[in-house]
């Protein structure tokens, strides 16, 4: 297949970089096979690699400018592909052209024109122009143009499955099922030893609905599934999101990964999840376990294992931060696994979070604060979630984001009462109050009902206080946010 011999020159230009330049030697068509196939894994080094051999050893080939050209459009920045097709104006191909036309024209009524003038201005299309053809039109919102170009584009074809795939790409992000499945059914009948197609297919027949169809095409996939990564996670993708009765199949497929590869996580991961989605948790948390004991350093599995909830979450955490040092989850990690966690109701995991970074760290940042002190109160355990939020900044002098702001601020009143902190709670009340009003006046209507859920919290205080209630009763029964154990 022409997939095995591309990989089989990816495989030995990789090799080759660890020897002396004057050793590589690769012919032209040689290079730019291998730089399409190394776009297609998204390997920019081996791309760039690539251009600096051609550069070399075939300093006047179009095809190798061509694919600079490639590689400059690729870039975030648009000044060195604006330069190079500037420093170039007299070189036309079709690759040329249509990079010309994505980086000039905007408008789309002007692109589906430029289209049809470039689609008649080439008689065959080779692999690399279908699929800058289709990725033009994609980008530029001209899917119905190229479905219905479809038929031309094919006569001007010789080699079918990379406008089939491409295609069928094309067709499931303008949400066109039955193309996509159209294209899919044919490409296995040219490639029917191609398990990546078949599982590709099977994900489309399970979004369909075809379960007998989706079955059948598993089966095919299956059967020639040895180590193709893609077709595992197609196959992964299919059974959790649209095809149930599949998992089963697929935990039997994904072992196979899971043995041969037992250090890559995203096979552990990928079952664990299967066995979530059968209602097996134990199987599930299990599998995890069995790798973190291996890989204590894989912050992943350590974060599925704390969403999971798990029985003993300290010992696990304690155990990453022995192995990774202070500093084993950054700051953005730690403020986005504790908003999960909190998500999940995971309170328990997510305390113990928190008091292992608190042995490392001796300060949390404000952020983390605030989700390990709705953690507390959510556990009832209020003066430790009073004393967090004592040592947060002054909501007064600090306030900047309302949306991010006004939890702590009603934890902390909240707090003040179930502690039987009166004064404080009504000093606090005092000094927010007219921010909270002022919030009331020319904001959105978003913002207006945040502050007046604060400003309706501080009118309950008060009420309660003038009621003369008991203090030990506000810590069971006062409970507006509904938090209680009562509630």
């Amino acid at each position: 297949m022409e997939e095995d011999s591309n990989e089989e020159l990816y495989a030995a230009f990789c090799r080759s970089l660890s020897k002396p330049v004057g050793e590589r030697f690769f012919d032209e068509d040689e290079l730019v096979d291998i730089f399409d196939y190394a776009g297609d894994r998204g390997d920019e080094y081996v791309r760039m690699e690539v251009l600096f051999c051609g550069a070399r050893l075939y300093p006047e080939s179009e095809k190798l400018a061509e694919r600079r050209a490639i590689l400059y459009s690729s870039l975030d920045e648009t000044d060195s592909l604006t330069k190079y097709l500037s420093d170039n104006p007299s070189r036309q191909s079709m690759i040329w052209d249509l990079i010309r036309l994505a980086s000039q024209v905007d408008d789309k009524a002007k692109i589906e024109e430029a289209l049809e003038y470039i689609f008649a201005q080439y008689d065959d299309f080779s692999d690399e122009e279908i699929i800058w053809l289709i990725k033009i039109a994609k980008e530029n919102d001209c899917y119905d143009w190229l479905k219905a170009s479809a038929g031309r584009i094919r006569s001007k074809i010789s080699y079918m499955p990379t406008f089939l795939y491409d295609m069928s790409i094309a067709a499931e992000e303008n949400s066109d099922l039955d193309t996509e499945i159209k294209c899919l059914e044919e490409l296995v009948e040219i490639e029917p030893f191609s398990d990546a197609y078949w599982a590709i297919l099977v994900r489309a027949y399970s979004k369909a609905g075809r379960e007998d169809d989706a079955r059948q095409a598993f089966d095919y996939a299956k059967a020639l599934a040895s180590d193709n990564d893609a077709a595992a996670m197609y196959l992964v993708e299919s059974a959790l999101m649209y095809a149930p009765y599949l998992i089963k199949d697929t935990l039997e497929v994904l072992a196979g990964f899971v043995a041969n590869s037992p250090d890559e996580f995203k096979y552990v991961e990928s079952m664990s999840a299967l066995y979530l989605a059968a209602q097996n948790r134990k199987f599930a948390v299990d599998t995890l376990l069995s790798f973190f004991e291996r890989h204590p350093d894989n912050a992943d599995c350590l974060v599925r294992l704390l969403s999971l909830n798990v029985k003993d979450p300290k010992e696990l955490i304690s155990r990453h931060y022995e192995v990774c040092g202070p500093d084993a989850l950054e700051v953005e990690s730690l403020v986005e696994l504790s908003t999960t966690l909190l998500g999940l109701n995971a309170l328990d995991a997510l305390k113990a979070l928190v008091d292992v970074v608190l042995e490392n760290t001796p300060q949390l940042f404000p952020a983390f604060a605030s989700a390990y002190a709705e953690a507390l109160f959510a556990k009832g355990l209020y003066e430790d979630c009073f004393t967090v939020l004592s040592a947060m900044p002054d909501p007064v002098e600090t306030f900047s984001n309302i949306f991010t702001d006004v939890g702590p601020v009603m934890l902390y009143l909240m707090c003040a009462v179930k502690t039987g902190r009166k004064e404080e709670a009504l000093a606090f009340a005092d000094k927010v109050r007219p921010l909270f009003e002022g919030i009331m006046k020319g904001t959105p209507v978003a913002m207006r009902a945040l502050g007046y859920a604060v400003l309706k919290l501080i009118a309950e205080i008060r009420r309660l206080y003038d009621s003369n209630v008991a203090p030990s009763l506000a810590k069971d029964y006062f409970d507006p946010l509904k938090y209680s154990k009562f509630s």
